[in-house]
């Protein structure tokens, strides 16, 4: 599994500033879009978006969602390994990390098996802050508390671990 190495010492003014640069006038400079929304983590992804907004009176996820539209939707179409939907996700992630998560969360316990691999990204990745906004909007969207939603699918010393992680012993 991937570990994503955010810059410490990252200015969101800067990253606003050249995102904007990126999307605006003809054509869009995808590669600066991916490498700074690639290379941050969601805090600092969030701080961009709010910086973005108060510089340019803009949202920047529409933005970003209509420069899809244009010749960047060409690349995206070619299924250029995966990049389309980690673009979206990364997106997603931007405008509400807890959202995304809880419903990644969700579909990965749909059913009569369950995604392992989602499951653990989503837990192992996400900070104690973090997974406290998901477990409070999961319990909020499904009428379940998550421990106990993954109490029932998984089992056995995997499930003892995730459920340490997420702050639940017993």
């Amino acid at each position: 599994m991937a570990t994503l190495i955010a810059p410490s010492n990252h200015s969101p003014q800067e990253d606003a500033e050249a995102l904007r640069k990126a999307v605006k006038g003809w054509g869009t400079d995808e590669k600066t879009l991916i490498s700074i929304l690639g290379h941050r983590n969601a805090i600092q992804r969030q701080e961009i978006r709010e910086v973005y907004h108060q510089l340019y009176q803009e949202h920047l996820i529409k933005r970003l969602e209509s420069e899809l539209s244009g010749h960047f939707e060409k690349l995206l179409d070619e299924e250029s390994d995966g990049f389309s939907e980690a673009l979206h996700t990364a997106i997603r992630c931007i405008n509400d990390p807890h959202k995304y998560y809880e419903k990644v969360l969700r579909n990965a316990m749909k059913g009569d098996r369950s995604d392992e691999d989602g499951i653990t990204r989503v837990v192992v990745t996400r900070a104690e802050k973090d997974l406290k906004g998901i477990k409070e909007l999961y319990y909020k969207r499904n009428s379940v508390h998550l421990e106990h939603a993954m109490a029932k699918k998984i089992s056995g010393p995997y499930k003892h671990f995730l459920l340490t992680l997420m702050g639940h012993e017993n």
